[in-house]
């Protein structure tokens, strides 16, 4: 991972890295005799981000690009390819309303093939307003209401919301 903080005031932009090759994953269920393992040829993550901090507000975006190749297999003999080609970003932004208050809303987005949009794809965005209320500086209690959508070529569109609470305690 590589972080510039630019000479633009408040600006940081950062691009993240991760190249993996011959990682080998065994799962098992032994109450079931059921193991699955994954093995993983090449897996290269990068993400690219910038940051934004002025006054009481933090803009941010980050835009991630996966692409993963490998082999599924399970104690039933069943193997299959792994295949991840996925990419996904967003843009959000955070008011710093006092020391012991935020307010938090993004909008996020992914697929799974960026070069494959018209073929047989599943898209999902999602608008996610939240809160985060902090009684001392070590605890925190979060609300985060999603609105989701996925359309895909090949079923019907969905929508859906998530209200989400959350509580944090640090030590």
């Amino acid at each position: 991972m590589v972080h510039w903080n630019t000479p633009c005031d408040g600006l940081g932009l950062r691009l993240s890295v991760a190249d993996v090759h011959g990682l080998h994953v065994q799962a098992s269920t032994p109450a079931f005799g059921y193991t699955t393992e994954l093995q993983v040829d090449d897996y290269v993550v990068a993400i690219g981000s910038a940051i934004v901090e002025r006054g009481d507000w933090t803009f941010a975006a980050e835009y991630a690009r996966i692409n993963g190749t490998g082999e599924i297999t399970t104690s039933f003999g069943l193997r299959q390819p792994y295949v991840d080609a996925s990419d996904s970003g967003y843009i959000s932004s955070t008011w710093h309303m006092k020391p012991w208050l935020e307010w938090y809303a993004t909008l996020e987005g992914s697929w799974p093939s960026l070069g494959d949009r018209n073929g047989n794809y599943l898209y999902t965005a999602a608008a996610v307003f939240a809160t985060d209320l902090m009684p001392t500086h070590r605890w925190s209690l979060k609300a985060e209401f999603r609105d989701n959508w996925q359309s895909a070529s090949t079923s019907e569109d969905t929508h859906y919301q998530i209200l989400a609470l959350k509580t944090t305690v640090d030590f």
